[in-house]
């Protein structure tokens, strides 16, 4: 006779066999959701990453349309670069560059390709060590695009804050077809510290020749 409440041996060890595969699954189960955490935070970094290399390159396009780019001279005397005058576009080139007391001397020539005449104009210079090295395709491939990002805008907005600023007003005149032979000073400046040079111009004057 079978005493009821009692379980056959047979019963028992198929329970214990279930818990053991409920107990797996729910292990199998807490992995899978600890992985997909993973890989959706994985994702979601990526995204973010992926969305601050679009938002420079946008911010970049949005600059060179509706900003006026300063002339950025090399030191070397290697060709010239345009100047925005507001009326027109003018060149710029260095000829020389020498230490002179506390600083450098510089010897520019200023190219005048319009019709008008500008007479009286100040350049501001804004100078400093080389800028941070551009994102490029080969040097974004072992950090990652949105991680080099992320650090060349920290470090090209650091290296913005550290460009000095000066100013140089000239009476001379800037005819038209000509080129105008100019020297500038920069006080207490350093080899290193024009390494990077870019110039703008603001003109105080501007004629036209009359007509016969």
């Amino acid at each position: 006779m079978c005493i009821s409440g009692c379980e056959r041996p047979e019963t028992a060890d198929q329970l214990t066999k279930l818990e053991q595969k409920i107990k797996a699954l729910e292990a199998d189960a807490k992995k899978q959701t600890e992985f997909n955490s993973i890989v959706f935070k994985g994702i979601h970094d990526s995204n973010n990453r992926m969305s601050d290399g679009l938002g420079f390159i946008t911010e970049r396009v949005l600059k060179s349309e509706f900003e006026a780019n300063p002339a950025v001279i090399d030191l070397s005397g290697k060709g010239y670069a345009t100047l925005d005058s507001g009326m027109g576009i003018l060149l710029i080139s260095c000829e020389d560059a020498q230490p002179y007391l506390d600083g450098h001397r510089l010897k520019l020539r200023i190219g005048n390709p319009l019709y008008m005449r500008f007479s009286g104009f100040t350049l501001t210079f804004k100078t400093g060590r080389r800028p941070p090295e551009i994102p490029t395709k080969v040097s974004t491939q072992q950090g990652g695009l949105g991680a080099f990002f992320q650090k060349w805008r920290k470090d090209s907005q650091e290296w913005k804050d550290s460009l000095k600023q000066s100013e140089e007003s000239f009476a001379a005149e800037l005819d038209p077809g000509s080129w105008t032979t100019v020297e500038a000073t920069l006080s207490q400046t350093k080899p290193e510290d024009i390494g990077y040079m870019e110039v703008t111009i603001s003109t105080s004057k501007v004629s036209l020749t009359p007509p016969k």
